[in-house]
């Protein structure tokens, strides 16, 4: 994948350009004063890290939760009851409109 490093005064006054460079697989880095500030990529690559991003957050709870169990086994609950309360909370998302994704997509 090619990287194409832009100021963001050029990004603004050539947006179609880097438009055309992301959809042909290339990235553009947008900098501001000689430092990065954003990046500009495909859409299927934004859904892969926000995908990798996601797995790596829920690795880190579930990390966290064996760490708790480890430490003191007795905060451990049976599997039924887990899921139970994980369905009321989908229960609860959905009752608030949001279904349990703050508004956010789930792609």
């Amino acid at each position: 994948m090619k990287t194409r490093i832009m100021s963001s005064d050029d990004v603004r006054t050539s947006w179609r350009g880097v438009m055309d460079e992301v959809m042909t697989g290339g990235t553009v880095t947008v900098e501001r004063y000689n430092k990065p500030i954003a990046a500009v990529i495909p859409y299927e690559a934004y859904l892969a890290v926000q995908q990798a991003l996601e797995d790596f957050f829920d690795l880190a709870l579930a990390e966290a939760a064996y760490a708790e169990y480890k430490r003191d086994p007795s905060t451990a609950i049976p599997l039924e009851e887990a899921i139970a309360h994980w369905q009321a909370g989908d229960a609860n998302d959905d009752a608030n409109g949001n279904g349990g994704n703050n508004g956010e997509s789930d792609e």
